[in-house]
């Protein structure tokens, strides 16, 4: 089952401040990366192969966006959405969360 999302947020810390807090958290692995279309974002693999998740937060304007790329059987992917949901977005204060278009 694929699902592909994205929610706006706001957050008091930089970029390179959320992957160093998200990294300390587990149990993801955030890379840093740039390109034409995101710019700098850091993104993390959530779901191991042969299922695909891919996750990527990236600034939008005065917010930041996390943009989900999921394909699995729906208990993995709603797995991937409470680690999101109830352990990392907290860790990094987001607030004014919000569903918004994806980005893929």
């Amino acid at each position: 089952m694929k699902r592909v999302r994205a929610y706006a947020f706001k957050s008091p810390m930089t970029l390179p401040e959320i992957r160093a807090r998200l990294d300390e958290a587990g149990p993801w692995r955030w890379i840093e990366r740039e390109s034409d279309r995101f710019g700098d974002y850091i993104s993390a693999r959530a779901l191991p192969d042969p299922d695909h998740g891919m996750v990527k937060i990236f600034i939008e304007g005065d917010r930041f966006a996390v943009d989900l790329v999921l394909d699995a059987e729906p208990q993995k992917l709603d797995a991937v959405y409470d680690t999101l949901f109830a352990h990392l977005l907290p860790r990094i204060d987001a607030s004014e969360i919000t569903e918004t278009e994806h980005y893929e």
